[in-house]
């Protein structure tokens, strides 16, 4: 090393050398993603999926597919008639935009889409991954969803996989209450989420409550709320 220390040149080469052998650094959290879009006018349950595109891969990402409401797709209109029209409009979230374009008619559409990520909320989670910042757009983990976190008590908030976990998981300050108000409070995160996907409901803790079960632990009560499922 203290050869290549004289010449700096082969000390860069025997870097760049390194770095190749390791593969390619990850992808910037700012840089805009690509992808596609599908929608069905006639299903309001899941209007607009998106499909991403993936570096290294041929084609899309078909394993990636949340679903984005109409009501949150700005100048998206529904054409009349069955002939194919232009369609463009936006989504915006705390966390970035994503603009697309594409062909629709009174039935559905499809085009591609760019989602441009937003440098000031990526200030507010430094170690986000791109990965992770295109799932955090997708499903909506805004600022004030972070704040309410918080504001749960779970300081600092959470990591960038356990937020979107939660708010794919419909968590809130009231499923929390809830939790606390039966005796489960600090519960860790990804205890929560097991617990609510679970099936551990506040109807559920007061049922066993009525029957003068104290507290128990987690695996318990998952354990009880599949058989109660299973009983139903």
């Amino acid at each position: 090393m203290r050869n290549l220390a004289r010449a700096p040149w082969l000390l860069a080469g025997v870097l760049g050398l390194a770095a190749s052998a390791l593969g390619q650094p990850a992808a910037s959290p700012l840089t805009p993603v690509p992808g596609t879009w599908r929608l069905d006018f006639n299903r309001q349950d899941s209007l607009l999926v998106l499909t991403r595109d993936k570096a290294g891969k041929k084609g899309p990402d078909s394993d990636d597919t949340p679903a984005i409401r109409q009501e949150n797709c700005l100048g998206l209109k529904r054409p009349s008639g069955a002939a194919q029209v232009p369609v463009q409009f936006q989504v915006y979230r705390d966390s970035g935009t994503i603009a697309f374009e594409g062909q629709a008619n009174e039935t559905s559409g499809t085009g591609t889409f760019v989602l441009t990520p937003s440098e000031t909320f990526i200030e507010q989670i430094p170690d986000v991954t791109a990965e992770q910042l295109y799932r955090i757009v997708v499903y909506d983990v805004s600022t004030e969803f972070i704040r309410d976190i918080q504001a749960m008590g779970y300081r600092p908030h959470p990591p960038p996989d356990q937020l979107i976990a939660l708010r794919m998981s419909g968590i809130n300050s009231d499923y929390v209450g809830v939790l606390k108000l039966h005796g489960y409070e600090a519960v860790p995160v990804k205890d929560l989420i097991r617990l609510r996907k679970g099936g551990v409901t506040g109807e559920f803790l007061g049922g066993l409550k009525r029957k003068g079960v104290g507290r128990l632990s987690v695996d318990e009560l998952l354990k009880r709320a599949s058989k109660a499922g299973k009983k139903s």
